[in-house]
């Protein structure tokens, strides 16, 4: 079984993102190639370049949208355009168990230990959260 721990929010830096509408997209897969066109050029730290970078290789050096996309991420940590949170709180354990559960449930993963099954529902979990704020409410709604 994976270990669960407390951990900081990765959080875009006011610096250089002072407003966050022009940053956030929707989930991946309900965005057109005429909707990833306009995120792409709303502004150039938009999470679209994480979560659906484009297939024409352009921003990030790299051999497919994967690769790309985790290049970008890297270099807007080293950059700090996203950075954890600088506060020390961090989410009780408690929470991040909850957490856990209720992405295994959402995704009808029953065994603990298909470490793959659960990167996958972390990852796209994540990406939910960081995209939007209604899934992000309900999520900590029921954690408390």
């Amino acid at each position: 079984m994976a270990e669960i721990v407390p951990f900081r929010a990765l959080r875009y830096n006011p610096q250089f993102v002072p407003d966050l509408q022009l940053v956030v997209a929707p989930p991946y897969d309900v965005i057109s190639a005429e909707a990833q066109e306009r995120y792409h050029a709303r502004h150039p730290r938009n999470v679209v370049r994480l979560i659906l970078a484009r297939e024409d290789g352009q921003g990030a050096p790299g051999q497919d949208r994967y690769e790309r996309a985790a290049w970008t991420f890297a270099a807007w940590q080293a950059g700090e355009i996203r950075r954890r949170n600088p506060s020390n709180k961090r989410l009780p354990t408690i929470a991040v168990k909850r957490f856990y559960r209720l992405v295994m449930q959402k995704y009808g993963i029953t065994d603990e230990n298909d470490d793959k099954a659960l990167l996958r529902a972390l990852t796209r979990t994540e990406a939910d959260l960081l995209l939007a704020p209604d899934i992000k409410k309900r999520v900590f709604a029921q954690l408390v």
